[in-house]
């Protein structure tokens, strides 16, 4: 269940290769590592002394793993369109100080919604 949510958060905040490299068969390839990791994560825990930091290394290592694993069947590729933070990154450093924010909306309105979601 912990896996689960834990990809639904990666597409809530666009860490989307989960939908295109299976996290789970990740994990499963590390088996050992993962329950050693777990293990040593929560000792501790009914105390609350216990320390993530394991598990959060491991964890940041299979994400690492699978857009490794993405970028070899994909390869390397450049992107038509800019990421929406780059577009409004892009779109600020244009313009002369001051300037409106609803000036970046319509230069890029489909960027600025999403500004703080």
């Amino acid at each position: 269940m912990a896996r689960l949510l834990t990809l639904q958060l990666l597409y809530h905040f666009d860490y989307a290769v989960g939908r295109f490299i299976s996290l789970e068969r990740t994990f499963e390839e590390s088996e050992a590592s993962y329950c050693e990791t777990l293990e040593v994560s929560s000792q501790g825990w009914h105390e609350g002394v216990h320390n993530i930091a394991q598990w959060l290394n491991y964890f940041w290592d299979v994400l690492l793993r699978a857009y490794k694993e993405f970028e070899e069947r994909v390869g390397t590729f450049s992107r038509g369109r800019e990421a929406k933070g780059d577009r409004v990154r892009t779109e600020i450093l244009k313009r002369n100080l001051p300037f409106s924010i609803s000036e970046v909306e319509e230069a890029c309105p489909a960027s600025a919604a999403t500004w703080c979601a």
